[in-house]
């Protein structure tokens, strides 16, 4: 990435004089800042800005190292799909809906809904949709951030067309869950470094927690876990940038690997902190939350595993070391 452009991103993201505003709204602040700057739409403008899709991903993984509730990888994720369909793309904040689980099978479940201006929806029909944000039920989840739902019926349409091939269900779900991996790595980051903070700071029995043999394995184990997360990561977007859709037993593995290892960086993380993990006031348990709702989203570890798993023993796959000698 752009070194200027990197510095600019992790200057404004990791700027603590906003409010966090997990339940209010956007940081007016950070988000006025990001629009003001441009990185709202460096999907957009990523060949005019001398960008490549590396380059939009490590935005993406950047805004996964903020405290801040700001719909941004969502927004780069809509105006993706919005511009694949030729259709403009406003200014603001923007969501792609997703099918409502459990009893809210005719709703749409919007992440940031109730901060967002715009939605983006793809209906039965293989219709991609740009609507106002409308009227929205915010619904409480696991994640640190704000979640609503919309009834299709509800939507105010602005603008609507057939969806291209390119954009079929299967590369939009790869895309997606490539977004949330990447902005999962950047989460698993930042809890390994406020629990190396943390675990330095804290003293018991006249020594720092990390000259202790069991917390330095805690350690030890997140490290491995955001490192492994990050290379596979990194193998799948470079493979959507080569393609120009994500590979499917890449992206499979990221997602799979990075869902796994988010539970297992949260319950290092909070066992090495103690009670103060738990604490609002405290950022910990912001990026753990969304680590545990990221993990859920476009497919858990079950989900990518088990495709993975048909796509290796599908009748042209060949053997499991035919297919790992092909692609090596």
């Amino acid at each position: 990435m752009d070194k200027a452009i990197e510095a600019i991103a992790t200057r404004l993201f990791n700027d603590h004089s906003d409010s966090p505003a997990t339940t209010t709204g956007k940081p007016s602040k950070l988000w006025a800042a990001l629009e003001e700057s441009e990185l709202t739409r460096a999907w957009l403008s990523m060949h005019d800005a001398g960008l490549t899709l590396t380059d939009v991903f490590g935005l993406i993984r950047l805004s996964g190292t903020t405290r801040y509730a700001v719909p941004y990888a969502d927004t780069l994720f809509a105006s993706y799909l919005l511009s694949s369909a030729e259709l403009d793309t406003p200014r603001g904040a923007i969501s792609v809906a997703l099918p409502a689980s459990g009893d809210h099978s005719e709703y749409l479940e919007v992440p940031f809904g109730t901060t967002v201006d715009y939605v983006v929806v793809v209906t039965n029909e293989d219709t991609l949709v740009l609507a106002n944000a409308g009227k929205q039920t915010p619904v409480a989840n696991v994640g640190s951030d704000p979640v609503a739902l919309v009834a299709t019926k509800d939507l105010d349409v602005i603008q609507t067309t057939q969806l291209p091939a390119t954009l079929s269900g299967e590369h939009r779900r790869r895309v997606g869950a490539l977004i949330r991996t990447t902005q999962m790595c950047g989460a698993m980051d930042t809890v390994l470094e406020l629990t190396l903070q943390h675990t330095s700071n804290r003293e018991q029995f006249g020594r720092p927690l990390t000259k202790f043999q069991a917390v330095q394995h805690l350690l030890a184990d997140m490290a491995g876990e955001a490192s492994a997360s990050s290379a596979m990561a990194d193998a799948a977007i470079a493979s959507f940038a080569y393609n120009g859709t994500p590979d499917l037993r890449q992206t499979a593995s990221a997602k799979a690997r990075a869902s796994e290892a988010a539970g297992i960086v949260a319950a290092n993380a909070h066992q090495a902190h103690g009670a103060i993990g738990y604490t609002a006031e405290y950022a910990l348990s912001t990026y753990t939350r969304r680590l545990w709702r990221w993990r859920e989203e476009y497919g858990d570890e079950n989900q990518w595993a088990l495709a993975l798993a048909k796509d290796y023993l599908s009748p042209d796959a060949g053997t499991l070391t035919e297919a790992f000698f092909d692609e090596h």
